[in-house]
């Protein structure tokens, strides 16, 4: 196959394209994926070969599981799989540290491994919609995390370490199993910006020690 355009989101305007991923993984050249909503079944291993790929989307697709060979896409940036069936977020994962862009919202995860914390520049985590009932403290490490989104989910706590990603603007953890409905907005706290929890915004307090006694309180 002579082909060796670098983008095959072009190819979405072509008609009678097979898009089976077993045909792409030989176009080691290939940046960006973005195939959606076709009923994609299976990520085949192969996609290990595509070392150059910095954007991979999949999303609305029957895909079940992430293989472990997308540990070899060491250049992803962006990794959209949301609205698939995917149950597992693999520990292959980890060898992405160059992942800014992370979306698996609305499939059936219901864990987050911590060797999410080894994903030192992630900017966005959008995983909204699954089945996830505690948030790793290996998040903490996430310094460049801006935009976390979790609500729709089982979530029963609200972490105290939170406060100490100096970086996020936006956490949403709306109609989670937490006393308190939490949405954060705009948020660093040690710097003293907007940050709300179920309306109350968390910039009144005082002191540390009133905010974290508040904090407890939502967590019951």
């Amino acid at each position: 196959m002579g082909l060796t355009n670098q983008d095959v989101d072009v190819l979405n305007e072509w008609g009678g394209v097979d898009w089976s991923l077993d045909k792409w993984c030989n176009l080691t050249a290939l940046y960006n994926i973005d195939i959606w909503a076709i009923g994609i079944e299976h990520i085949p291993p192969e996609i290990g070969k595509l070392i150059n790929l910095t954007n991979l989307e999949l999303a609305y697709n029957n895909i079940s599981e992430i293989p472990p060979e997308i540990g070899n896409l060491t250049k992803l940036e962006s990794l959209v799989l949301s609205s698939n069936d995917i149950e597992i977020i693999p520990t292959a994962l980890a060898s992405l540290t160059n992942l800014k862009r992370l979306y698996l919202h609305h499939c059936n995860i219901t864990k987050i491994p911590e060797l999410i914390g080894n994903l030192t520049n992630l900017q966005t985590i959008q995983l909204h919609g699954n089945k996830i009932k505690e948030i790793p403290e290996s998040m903490k490490k996430l310094s460049q995390l801006e935009y976390l989104q979790l609500s729709d989910n089982k979530i029963s706590r609200l972490p105290l370490w939170l406060k100490e990603l100096r970086s996020l603007k936006e956490c949403n953890l709306n109609r989670n199993l937490i006393p308190v409905t939490v949405q954060f907005k705009e948020v660093n706290i040690f710097e003293n910006k907007k940050c709300c929890v179920n309306g109350t915004p968390l910039n009144v307090f005082q002191s540390q020690q009133e905010l974290d006694q508040f904090l407890e309180l939502c967590n019951g």
